[in-house]
């Protein structure tokens, strides 16, 4: 008695989503998944059903519950028949590339008029001498500098690595009693990502979160820059991709 008690809401609710279906002309699918977590899959599916298409994950039975036309629930079968199978060891490698160019440009004019029994003078003209003096100086400082990290893991799971080291920092405090005094702090630099790739035949799916961070101009430890990014895209695997960059100027008069 309890039993079927117990079985009536899910029996009404596969009646409901079975009349919606006919009523809107969409098929049904209840797809099985064997080696992957059907929760994780469901925001990827979505993805490939149409405007009107519906998709849910039974935790229970780790099923996906699609509702939507027939090519559809095509393009879902084949994504899944590639994708829930034994998992296949990924490595992923993330090269940081950072390049820095500083110019700096002075000038410089002068000009110098006599005759008559008078001279008049403006700016840095050579002393004794009638004409028009230019100087101009410009310097160009380029550095460059990069990393190359990588990791090995399942597809289909995250993983992360991270290299950096800890700066210690000295602000000053004040005590109650008004005496002055240091107490250290350390600021974590790293540089590292956050990945989980998917793979689907000859191209991965990838969900990527790099950072990077490091000294301010000069080595100052009182300024620490980072860059951070995030994104997700599909690429060939065995390829380099660029994901993300920042760039910064300034100009001086």
């Amino acid at each position: 008695m309890s039993r079927t008690t117990y079985e009536r809401p899910v029996l009404g609710a596969l009646i409901l989503t079975l009349i919606l279906a006919v009523a809107a002309q969409a098929a049904v699918e209840v797809i099985a998944i064997r080696y992957r977590s059907a929760a994780e899959l469901l925001p990827v599916v979505r993805t490939m059903l149409s405007a009107d298409g519906k998709a849910s994950a039974d935790d229970r039975t780790n099923s996906l519950i699609i509702v939507d036309s027939e090519p559809a629930i095509a393009r879902v079968l084949q994504f899944l028949t590639a994708i829930d199978a034994p998992s296949r060891q990924v490595t992923v490698r993330v090269r940081f590339q950072e390049s820095r160019e500083r110019e700096e440009r002075s000038a410089a004019a002068g000009v110098r008029v006599s005759g008559g029994g008078g001279s008049a003078a403006a700016g840095r003209a050579p002393r004794g001498s009638d004409g028009v003096n230019l100087q101009t100086q410009e310097r160009t400082q380029r550095t460059s500098g990069g990393a190359e990290v990588f990791v090995s893991t399942l597809s289909g799971s995250w993983a992360f690595i991270r290299v950096g080291r800890e700066i210690p920092f000295t602000p000053r405090w004040a005590e109650i009693c008004r005496r002055h005094g240091r107490t250290a702090t350390f600021q974590r630099m790293e540089t590292g990502f956050e990945v989980k790739p998917i793979l689907q035949d000859n191209l991965a799916l990838v969900e990527i979160v790099p950072r990077i961070s490091g000294m301010g101009s000069g080595g100052s430890p009182g300024e620490v820059r980072f860059t951070e990014a995030a994104t997700q895209l599909q690429v060939p695997t065995g390829s380099w991709v660029s994901i993300g960059g920042a760039e910064q100027g300034a100009h001086e008069v």
